[in-house]
């Protein structure tokens, strides 16, 4: 049973990486507007570039792709993330996998996205937000579900955004 375990895994892992294209540096930028929770994806190369949106728990990076959230404080003190239940993986009810979670990107433009960065901030605090796209040859297939072919792979990082939570009223 744990063979078969086993090469189920390894067969989904081989799956997932089939057909996927390796990112260069340059061919993709990511910047984050923390006051909007705007990420906006710019394709610089020749080609299409094909990403995925965030699925459950891609923002805790517990499964691929990764949108990897580092903050700072204005003392440099890192922010942990938010609590939350430890299910992650499946689409997320009333979607369509993968309809709904791809990202086509033509060649030399760009694609905006909300997503939430998964920590909270305290009122009147100046933060340092970067925010990176993260997809490996090695990511496991989401439980059920290959990802898509020709996906984009490889690590693209933010410039750090400044960012002040604004008091409330």
């Amino acid at each position: 049973m744990k063979i078969l375990f086993y090469l189920t895994v390894c067969v989904g892992a081989l799956w997932a990486a089939k057909g996927s294209v390796s990112g260069s540096e340059g061919e993709l930028s990511v910047s984050y507007d923390p006051s909007s929770m705007k990420l906006e994806f710019s394709n610089h190369s020749d080609n299409e570039i094909r990403i995925l949106r965030p699925l459950d728990g891609s923002e805790w990076c517990w499964i691929y792709p990764y949108y990897k959230f580092e903050v700072t404080d204005s003392a440099g003190n890192k922010l942990p993330l938010e609590l939350r239940c430890g299910n992650f993986g499946y689409p997320y009810s009333e979607t369509n996998w993968p309809d709904d979670y791809l990202i086509v990107i033509p060649a030399g433009k760009a694609k905006t996205i909300m997503v939430r960065c998964p920590m909270r901030f305290r009122e009147g605090e100046t933060y340092s937000i970067s925010m990176s796209y993260i997809f490996t040859e090695d990511a496991e297939p989401t439980p059920g579900y290959p990802y898509p072919k020709d996906l984009w792979i490889g690590t693209v990082k933010s410039k750090p955004a400044t960012y002040t939570k604004p008091e409330s009223d």
